[in-house]
């Protein structure tokens, strides 16, 4: 067996059988244990790289991928089958996963165009903008499902522009998606954002103490998102010496959100007074901050589904984890936050998001100025 990720090395026990472990100078050696190749694998890996540890994700049983069977040269499903092949595998399970799916979807679709042919057995070169405009149509009543169908083919063909195939010319040279218009989300706002009497509700619901209350906490005064939180520890705290000599408490993590991790810069943020007194209730004995009633880490979907119940709880069913960062985001603009603080305080690697909200807050600010003005 060889694998090419750094960190790993592969030993035999005294019966022949191979075992994997991670070892990184100055950490402990650890033992993977999931199947190598697997999804578990990669993400008790990824787990071993961030020093936290490895807990499988509670999620239902996976929806079967339909087969694909062994693709014609020069056909749609031959092009996924590259595209798979060739680029989308070092992209993170679930990622290709979740692009598995919605390619296997849309090779089975029939109703598009003339004749009954399914789309995987066309030829891709003679994909039409009108083609993916069916394609995503078909999913007309899911609008963010069917934008992604797009997403996926656009990117799909993009790559193909870019890369040989066996005649050693480019493998596509138009991309029928490049064009074709997004369809309006349902809920163009996204994830409800947070008020402060929101907030308040929760807190008077949640007291001190509980671990509703640590979550509330750490959410509020990280700004971090929910994929961060549930690996939140002492491990990301740190002193700095400040200029003044005196030391401040910080913490610092790589945000992780899908395949664009490992271009997100750090967040390296003061401890908060309301989140130090918070994390100085946690027992020291915890390495994650929020652990399960069995003391065990949070997976990023059991936390969400705890925070769905301490909301309903509170008596907020429109409220999610995400939405307070949304409040963050909303409560420093309006306190005076510059879009290039937004910008390091969130983790976001540009200004684009940040604007919203400095903008927002700017229109707010000028609208109150000037409301005197509609009187007599």
């Amino acid at each position: 067996m060889e694998l090419k990720l750094k960190h790993i090395t592969i030993d035999q026990d005294r019966h022949g059988n191979e075992r994997v472990y991670f070892r990184k100078r100055g950490q402990p050696k650890i033992r993977l244990r999931e199947r190598v190749g697997s999804e578990e694998f990669h993400e008790e890996y990824r787990c071993a790289l961030r020093g936290i540890p490895f807990v499988k994700d509670e999620a239902p049983p996976k929806a079967e991928l339909p087969k694909l069977g062994r693709p014609t040269v020069g056909t749609f499903r031959y092009l996924v089958h590259e595209y798979m092949r060739r680029e989308v595998v070092t992209q993170a399970p679930k990622t290709r996963r979740q692009k598995e799916l919605r390619f296997a979807e849309i090779c089975q679709l029939t109703e598009i165009g003339k004749g009954r042919t399914p789309i995987g057995d066309r030829p891709y070169a003679m994909m039409s903008q009108t083609n993916v405009e069916e394609i995503r149509n078909d999913k007309a009543s899911a609008p963010e499902a069917a934008n992604h169908r797009v997403k996926i083919i656009s990117a799909m063909f993009g790559w193909a522009m870019k890369n040989e195939g066996p005649t050693k010319k480019k493998l596509a040279t138009h991309n029928p998606a490049a064009n074709v218009a997004k369809l309006d989300p349902l809920n163009p706002h996204g994830h409800h954002t947070w008020t402060e009497e929101e907030i308040a509700k929760f807190e008077d619901k949640h007291p001190v103490g509980s671990k509703a209350r640590l979550a509330l906490t750490i959410f509020r005064y990280t700004g971090l998102r929910i994929s961060d939180v549930a690996v939140f520890g002492r491990q990301h705290l740190y002193e700095a010496k400040l200029q003044d000599g005196t030391r401040q408490l910080r913490f610092r993590i790589k945000p992780f959100k899908g395949t664009n991790a490992k271009a997100a810069p750090d967040v390296d943020f003061p401890i908060l007074l309301p989140l130090a007194e918070a994390l100085a209730l946690v027992p020291k004995s915890s390495m994650i901050f929020l652990m399960t009633e069995w003391g065990r880490p949070f997976s990023v979907k059991g936390l969400g589904n705890k925070m769905r119940d301490w909301c309903d709880e509170a008596g907020l069913p429109h409220c999610s984890a995400h939405g307070i960062r949304k409040a963050d985001a909303v409560i420093s603009a309006e306190n005076g936050a510059t879009s290039s603080q937004l910008q390091a305080m969130f983790g976001w690697t540009t200004t684009r998001q940040a604007d919203l909200y400095t903008k927002a807050a700017d229109r707010k600010r000028t609208a109150t100025a000037g409301a005197h003005h509609l009187l007599r």
